[in-house]
């Protein structure tokens, strides 16, 4: 029996064409990413607690989940702030439990003081926390 090794090659080619089609013709659709979800801010926020935005800052940063984005409306202007360790996604500004409140003031002293405010961080948790903050 005689073999064309030239047509077995061709035929390879195309079924590799094929197939490469087809794959990509079955791909599923780019999922679209998820919008973050506003959470909008009380305007007394600031007068309250903490007149620093950096302090608002950075617990929106501790408090919230990555998807989710806290929006402070001033007089001037709107300011976005947005989250990542989801210490306490359902925050809204207002005081938390003791706990959460804790853990809350823990992060928030660290990212202030990664941010270049010097703040001390009171309690135990801060070699947990130096090293969840290793990688950012």
């Amino acid at each position: 029996m005689k073999f064309n090794a030239a047509s077995i090659a061709y035929s390879w080619v195309i079924a590799v064409c094929f197939l490469g089609l087809i794959s990509v013709w079955a791909q599923p659709p780019a999922a679209d990413t998820p919008k973050p979800s506003l959470i909008e801010l009380p305007s007394q926020i600031l007068s309250a607690a903490h007149s620093d935005l950096e302090y608002l800052k950075a617990s929106a940063w501790c408090a919230l989940e990555s998807d989710q984005v806290a929006v402070l409306k001033t007089t001037r202007d709107e300011k976005h702030f947005r989250g990542s360790m989801a210490i306490a996604p359902h925050w809204r500004g207002e005081p938390l439990q003791q706990t959460e409140q804790e853990r809350l003031n823990n992060c928030v002293a660290l990212r202030l003081e990664q941010t270049g405010k010097n703040r001390n961080l009171p309690g135990s948790e801060r070699a947990a926390l130096a090293f969840l903050f290793s990688d950012l």
